[in-house]
């Protein structure tokens, strides 16, 4: 019997011995960001937010990631309905991590929806969290005339949803890099190219 399972492959998409994505049984393994530390500028709402890495890239803020739902786009009421999570929720995060050249974090989807899968694979999404956070736990200062909201820990994570870039929309935390979304260039033939871990066979896409 093979001694690996759904941790040990989230775990070697993180660490780049898999790439991603990379399907495994019945889903699809795809790093992504979860949220971005630093300061970044909200063009929704017309003001710059600074997220502190000491406090997003904790143990704790880790652990909170963890089963988090991820969604396509963010629901119209902020925080999620039930008919919202069955009509959006495409997967959720199995496993977390610090990406140490963005000092974010950033976690493993496990995708058990297809068609987000491919359009993962097509470099359409970005990645962007929701969350609700308690405005006594924040504060707001001027900068050049600008609204800085320096946020605290929040309240609760809500989702994280994977953002259409197609039209535009793109994550506050991509700034001038790559999306949120890991899709490795290196791809191989499936039919032909893949991992054998025990006797279980990880394709490559």
């Amino acid at each position: 019997m093979s001694a690996f399972n759904e941790l040990d492959i989230a775990r070697a998409v993180a660490e780049g011995v898999l790439p991603s994505p990379t399907i495994w049984q019945n889903a699809s393994f795809v790093a992504l960001r979860l949220s971005g530390t630093g300061t970044a500028w909200r063009a929704s709402v017309g003001e710059f937010v600074h997220r502190d890495k000491a406090v997003w890239c904790s143990p704790e803020m880790l652990r909170r990631f963890l089963g988090c739902p991820i969604v396509i786009e963010h629901p119209p009421t902020g925080t999620m309905t039930s008919k919202f999570f069955g009509d959006r929720c495409v997967g959720y995060v199995i496993y977390t991590y610090v990406n140490e050249e963005e000092q974010a974090p950033w976690g493993v989807l496990r995708c058990l929806d297809s068609t987000a899968a491919s359009m993962i694979t097509g470099g359409l999404f970005d990645t962007s969290p929701g969350i609700v956070i308690d405005p006594a736990n924040c504060a707001t200062v001027e900068v050049s005339g600008r609204k800085l909201l320096i946020e605290g820990s929040p309240l609760c994570i809500d989702h994280v949803a994977l953002v259409y870039t197609p039209n535009g929309n793109r994550g506050v935390w991509t700034r001038d890099g790559e999306p949120g979304v890991q899709v490795d260039a290196a791809k191989v033939d499936a039919a032909e190219d893949c991992l054998i871990i025990g006797d279980m066979k990880v394709i490559y896409v």
